[in-house]
């Protein structure tokens, strides 16, 4: 595909990036999600992956929104559960217009049977701000007394080497 594309025997997807862009300054997610599944069902997408990963954020805004006002506490920000709920979405409407699932396509394929409701344990073990984590460690480190210093070293040697275990 990638030979066709350079000796031009194949349409880049620029202008289908570009309707996109254009659609989500004054459509809301949901028509961003109708002419994303148009477009792949229909419109012969080169690569579907790269215009997904460009709007998938737009394409998910309201149930960004929906998680948020269901969890007021929690500082909610886009998981992979919310992008699977636009996905599965995705595969239902191109379903219904030619039958193909969206492995046809190249696209990521959601999964299903998962909880179609995020928990709100999920959000808040997936909702954080990594910069703000590392200023809290750097700044509450040496605040540590010897035996919280002995189990932090224990611990996080333990996860940066993706071991489990019980601790004592």
């Amino acid at each position: 595909m990638e030979a066709c594309l350079e000796l031009g025997l194949l349409e880049e997807d620029t202008h289908w990036n570009h309707a996109m862009e254009e659609a989500a300054l004054a459509k809301s997610p949901s028509q961003l999600r109708n002419l994303f599944a148009i477009l792949m069902a229909t419109c012969g997408l080169n690569s579907p992956v790269e215009i997904w990963n460009q709007h998938k954020e737009n394409m998910t805004e309201d149930f960004l929104y929906q998680a948020r006002q269901q969890n007021p506490d929690i500082n909610v920000a886009f998981t992979e559960g919310l992008f699977n709920k636009t996905l599965l979405i995705f595969e239902d409407k191109i379903m219904a217009m030619n039958g193909n699932s969206l492995s046809v396509y190249g696209s990521p394929k959601p999964t299903r049977g998962q909880d179609e409701r995020i928990s709100r344990d999920v959000l808040r073990e997936t909702s954080y701000d990594v910069e703000n984590l590392k200023d809290f460690i750097l700044s509450n480190e040496p605040k540590l007394t010897p035996d919280q210093r002995a189990a932090y070293v224990k611990i996080s040697a333990h996860l940066n080497t993706k071991k489990g275990g019980v601790f004592s």
